[in-house]
């Protein structure tokens, strides 16, 4: 075969490639390559084309032969690049894209590739400055445009992937996929408005695009219009039977309308599909909490299972070898995704600022990029601060291990944004789980758990795969919210009627707790009930309470039901409530502080897990151990007995606040003192364990 017969056949071999007749393609330079080993020009095409195809172990043998033949055939290195990028060795193809850009280092196709690269392996500071480099000779790349955007997204860098996103979307207004990005980032700059305008343009351009209609649920959701957040996730499912997210937002949706049972149903169907999610294994577990039908014994059942299904095999790296000395200065590691306005940022602030110093040296580990004045505070609080969100398990790891964390707080248990995956690989000597979460863990690799003697009574010891360390007294610490907002007087002095009143999240408003509360109000017909959280803003939702109680034969016109407001707002919302109830078996923690501290008592159950103690440890602690029941029948009675002498009750909430005040519950130094004899006592004890086994050796 000649010169020139070679080059019609790579010609015609061309022309059915870009005609997509690749089996025809493939079989005339198969031949080429058969009889003319050396022709690069060739093998490189044919490498193309079964990457094309798919064929990846094929097209890596062909570009290994091209390289063979010309070591700086650049474009053969970027197609190996690719080959490698897809079976996941993401290192070796990252060498094969510098080679190329070395060969060529003005081939915008090769730095846009090596930024796929380096962004799918986290590496997004770099990805960035590649695609920059290559929309520099190119600007008219849409694709590196995009995938900046991904990047610059990863990086929290929001306002710049909006710049990126809509270049690449003015390169090609139909682009689906940048107007569903572009509706992420606005969503986290907190433009709810302008995503929502975005995912609905995702969706027309592309009638089938599953993720932009779960993006828009979410959204959906967020604004309280959860009938349409509802119906687009499962248009997202409609299209993709098997999609997670989708299934995750009908659960977490379900549970915004008041439909627990619901939400499980669809956390359980996720696991059938796929048994190791770990975000449904979550939400199923946490979501039972909520449900008086699970046990105690149920719910640590489920918490082992978790822990087993998710524990890793081995650790990423070894056992850290700090020094066992008992005396030295520790090093002390909080890891939350909730160090902004949000309960647990509250609860560690008097921590952070009381910290001996001289003794403790702090590290937040922070798994959000939400920011506000509580955020800056913390961070001032702390001797360091580490932005952890959107950084790899191995990435956090490696860098607690650099910090020689001497003791790991864990304040998220399995609530949103937690890292329970890098405790599992036991990244300090010594971890504790604290304060975010309300029952075990389930993971082995977590050592304590910190609670107080009513949160954790001895006989339920056996419900914790952690040891249980308890403080002396109570085992939180309040911080008082800035807010100047006065109790007020009893209202119903004014009104004439006892007002009760629940501001709990309505996922713990269960058929029981209704049951209960109903039968209050037939004892009081007079009195009225109060509810406020932001899903009963929507109708249908406040609709559904509505039939649960006038299912009791209570008069709907006795239950106001309000959604969220401004914090101010709702802090003064509790100047119209006489008497807070706590629901159960999940009681109340911030919302009770906060009755307490705007002058309103709390009735409480006494449980028989974690979530049923809440209240009891508080109030207890507080001197109000008079307010927590042991029966549905001693928590009516007490809720009549105190709507019964309103000079008391009217009493008791001009002091509540000093009382709350002048408690342990907000003594901020001396909590701190506490948990630090805790952590200098699992220390010793750690110390005397290296120790043992030191003599053992």
């Amino acid at each position: 075969m000649n010169t020139e017969q070679l080059h019609a056949i790579k010609q015609q071999a061309l022309s059915l490639m870009r005609g997509n007749h690749l089996a025809e393609a493939q079989a005339l330079l198969s031949q080429i390559c058969a009889q003319n080993t050396d022709d690069v020009d060739a093998w490189y095409l044919l490498s193309s084309i079964h990457g094309m195809q798919g064929n990846l172990d094929e097209a890596g043998r062909c570009c290994r032969r091209v390289i063979a033949l010309q070591p700086e055939h650049s474009e053969a290195h970027v197609n190996l690049g690719n080959v490698l990028l897809f079976q996941g060795k993401l290192d070796e193809a990252v060498a094969h894209y510098q080679t190329a850009v070395r060969i060529n280092p003005n081939n915008p196709g090769a730095l846009c590739s090596l930024g796929n690269a380096l962004s799918t392996m986290g590496q997004h500071n770099e990805a960035t400055s590649n695609y920059q480099a290559a929309l520099r000779l190119n600007p008219n790349l849409i694709e590196a445009h995009y995938n900046l955007g991904n990047s610059q997204m990863a990086l929290q860098k929001y306002d710049d992937a909006i710049n990126s996103f809509q270049r690449a979307i003015h390169l090609n207004p139909n682009y689906a996929a940048a107007y569903n990005n572009l509706g992420n980032a606005h969503k986290e700059r907190g433009d709810i408005a302008a995503a929502t305008d975005n995912y609905r343009t995702a969706i027309r351009l592309q009638p089938d695009f599953p993720r932009a209609y779960n993006n828009l649920a979410i959204v959906l959701k967020d604004q309280g219009l959860l009938e349409e957040a509802y119906d687009a996730a499962q248009q997202a499912i409609r299209i993709k039977p098997d999609f997670a997210d989708a299934y995750i937002s009908l659960g977490n949706i379900s549970i915004a309308q008041g439909l627990p049972n619901t939400a499980i149903e669809h956390f359980r169907h996720l696991l059938n599909i796929q048994p190791n999610h770990l975000e449904a294994h979550t939400c199923l577990f946490t979501m039972m909490h909520y449900r008086p039908e699970f046990s105690a014994e149920r719910l640590f059942t489920e918490a082992q299972e978790w822990g087993i299904r998710h524990t890793p095999r081995t650790p990423m790296l070894p056992t850290p070898g700090n020094s066992p000395d008992p005396q030295r200065c520790l090093r002390i590691g909080y890891v939350s995704g909730d160090f902004y306005n949000h309960p647990v940022g509250y609860f560690i602030e008097s921590v952070l600022v009381h910290h001996d110093n001289s003794r403790y040296e702090t590290f937040c580990y922070y798994n959000h990029d939400r920011h506000d004045e509580l955020t800056t505070r913390l961070q001032r609080a702390a001797h360091h601060w580490r932005n952890i969100a959107g950084h790899s398990n191995e990435a956090v790891i490696r860098q607690i291990r650099e910090d020689r964390i001497d003791i790991l707080l864990d304040l998220s248990g399995h609530t949103n944004r937690n890292r329970l995956l890098v405790f599992a690989h036991k990244p300090a000597p010594l971890q504790a789980t604290w304060l975010g979460y309300f029952d075990t863990t389930g993971l082995s690799a977590i050592d304590y758990i910190i609670g107080d003697r009513y949160l954790i009574p001895p006989e339920e010891e056996l419900h914790y795969t952690e040891r249980v360390v308890r403080l002396p007294d109570v085992y939180l610490c309040y911080s008082p919210p800035a807010e100047e907002i006065e109790p007020g007087p009893l209202p119903a002095l004014a009104t004439g009627r006892v007002t009760f009143g629940c501001f709990n999240n309505t996922a713990k408003l269960t058929e029981t707790v209704i049951a209960c509360w109903s039968k209050l109000l037939h004892t009081l017909p007079q009195a009225q009930l109060y509810l406020k959280y932001k899903p009963l803003g929507n109708d249908g939702v406040r609709r559904h309470y509505q039939a649960l109680f006038a299912k009791q034969g209570i008069d709907i016109g006795r239950i106001r039901m309000v959604g969220a407001s401004p914090w101010r707002e709702y802090l003064a919302a509790y100047r119209e409530v006489d008497i807070a109830l706590d629901p159960f078996p999940f009681n109340g923690c911030t919302t009770t502080m906060e009755s307490l501290w705007m002058g309103v008592p709390v009735v409480t159950l006494r449980g028989d897990r974690y979530v049923g103690h809440m209240g009891e440890t508080i109030l207890k602690q507080f001197g109000f151990g008079e307010l927590v029941t042991e029966s549905e029948e001693a928590y009516i009675a007490k809720a009549v007995a105190l709507s019964a002498d309103l000079s008391a009750l009217a009493e008791m909430r001009n002091h509540l606040r000093m009382k709350l005040l002048n408690s342990k519950l907000c003594d901020g130094p001396g909590f701190t003192r506490s948990l630090e004899v805790v952590y200098r006592n699992i220390w010793a004890d750690w110390c005397r364990q290296q120790s043992d086994l030191d003599e053992l050796k």
